[in-house]
C-alpha cells in the first residue's frame, strides 16, 4: 500500500517537478533496498454484505442520538461562532435550532446510502476546512476560483444547512472507477458530493475515512479535474486530480437526491 500511495503521489500535477520526482524515486528505492515490508494490499478490500444486512443496520440507527453527535461536532469546531452566534449556552442552542433534524431513511436508499449526515452550508467550505484541520493542497489553493459544482448533477444542494443520506466507501461503486465514468453511471436518485459534503463527512466520520479516500464527483475544477478528499502523512486533505483516472484507493462519495432543510 505504501508503494501504491507513492505511485499515486507521482501522478499529482504538483509533483511533476524534477525535485519532487527525484524525491519520490529516492523514497521508493530506500523501501526496496532496505527490505521495508509494505503494510497492506494495493487495494482496500470491499466487504461483501447483503442489502438486508445494510437495511437492518440503518433501521437500528438511533437518528436522534446521531443528530446529537454530529451537531456537537459542529459546536466543538466553533461553527456557531463563525456563524455569528455568541459562545454561550443560549448562542449554541440558537445555532442548533438552525440545523434540520434527520428524517427516516427513504426505502429506495437502503443498501446504497445508509449514512445520515448534517451539512453546514452557511460557512464557506475553505473556512470549514481550516476550522476542522483539513489541509488544502497548494495546487487546489491556486485554483480555488475554478472550483464549481458539476452542472450535470442530479440534485442541486441548497444554500442553507441541510441533512441527507450518504453512501459508505465502496457502497455504490464497489470497484475502482474514474470520477467522470462514475457520473455517467450514477443513478437518477443519487447526487455526487461537493466540497462542503466531503469536508463534513471527514468531520463526522473521520475514523472510517482515515484509510479510504473519496472523489467528490459533484465538484469540478476547470474542465478536467475534480476535488478529492484524501490523507497524506496522516492528515486529511483536499486536492484536485484528473477526473479520468481510476485509483484503487478512491471511491465516489454520493448522497440521495432528497435533502431536508429547516
Amino acid at each position: 500500500m505504501v508503494q501504491e500511495r507513492l505511485r499515486a503521489a507521482g501522478r499529482l500535477p504538483q509533483n511533476q517537478g524534477d525535485i519532487q520526482r527525484a524525491g519520490l524515486k529516492l523514497i521508493q528505492e530506500v523501501i526496496r533496498t532496505h527490505g521495508i515490508v509494505d503494510p497492506g494490499p494495493k487495494e482496500q478490500p470491499v466487504k461483501k454484505s447483503s442489502r438486508k444486512k445494510e437495511t437492518r443496520a440503518s433501521a437500528e440507527l438511533d437518528l436522534k442520538a446521531e443528530w446529537q453527535r454530529q451537531s456537537q461536532n459542529f459546536l466543538r469546531l466553533g461553527f456557531h461562532i463563525e456563524r455569528g452566534f455568541p459562545d454561550t449556552d443560549e448562542g449554541k442552542q440558537a445555532y442548533l435550532a438552525t440545523l434540520p433534524r434527520f428524517e427516516a431513511q427513504p426505502k429506495e436508499y437502503q443498501g446504497r446510502a445508509d449514512m445520515p449526515m448534517l451539512i453546514e452550508k452557511e460557512i464557506p467550505w475553505r473556512k470549514q476546512a481550516e476550522l476542522a484541520g483539513i489541509d488544502i493542497s497548494d495546487y487546489l489553493q491556486g485554483r480555488v476560483d475554478k472550483v464549481t459544482v458539476w452542472q450535470g448533477n442530479h440534485s442541486k444542494a441548497p444554500d442553507v444547512s441541510y441533512a441527507s443520506w450518504f453512501n459508505k466507501w465502496g457502497q455504490v461503486f464497489p470497484d475502482a472507477i474514474s470520477p467522470f465514468e462514475a457520473r455517467k453511471q450514477l443513478a437518477a436518485d443519487l447526487a455526487g458530493a461537493d466540497p462542503f459534503e466531503g469536508i463534513d463527512y471527514e468531520i463526522h466520520f473521520s475514523p472510517t475515512a482515515s484509510s479510504k479516500y473519496f472523489d467528490l464527483i459533484g465538484s469540478q475544477v476547470g474542465s478536467g479535474l475534480v476535488v478529492r478528499l484524501c490523507r497524506w502523512l496522516g492528515r486529511p486533505g483536499l486536492d484536485a486530480l484528473d477526473g479520468d483516472g481510476a485509483d484503487p484507493l478512491w471511491r465516489p462519495l454520493v448522497r440521495g437526491s432528497k435533502v431536508v432543510t429547516r
